[in-house]
C-alpha cells in the first residue's frame, strides 16, 4: 500500500462571515494544483482512490488532479507527500515534491 498526501494548494483568504471550509483556490493555487497534477499523473497508479476534505480548497485541487479543470465534488500548499509501506508496520517516505520545485 502507498499513501499520498497532498494539501491543497494555495487558497484565498477567508470573506467576513463566511465559513473557512467555503474558501477556494488563488488562481496561483490553480496553477500549482496543475503542476503537481502533471507530476502525478505519471506516477500514480490506475487503480489510486482519492479521499479528500469536503473543503472547497481541497475538492478544487483534487479536481484538478482527476479532470484537469477545477470543480465541486462529494507542508506547503500544493505539495505531496509520498509514503510507501514496507510491510512490518514500517512505512518510508519516498517523495516531498513542491510546486515550486517543478519546472
Amino acid at each position: 500500500m502507498e499513501l499520498i498526501l497532498w494539501r491543497h494548494a494555495d487558497a484565498k483568504d477567508a470573506a467576513p462571515g463566511k465559513p473557512d471550509a467555503e474558501r477556494g483556490l488563488t488562481a496561483k493555487g490553480i496553477k500549482q494544483a496543475r503542476r503537481m497534477a502533471d507530476w502525478l499523473e505519471k506516477r500514480l497508479p490506475a487503480e489510486a482512490r482519492v479521499l479528500v476534505s469536503p473543503a472547497r480548497r481541497a475538492q478544487q485541487t483534487a479536481a484538478l488532479a482527476v479532470t484537469g479543470r477545477t470543480g465541486d465534488w462529494s507542508v506547503k500548499k500544493g505539495a505531496i507527500w509520498r509514503i510507501e509501506s514496507r510491510g512490518r508496520g514500517e512505512a518510508v517516505v519516498r517523495a516531498v515534491i513542491a510546486p515550486d520545485l517543478l519546472k
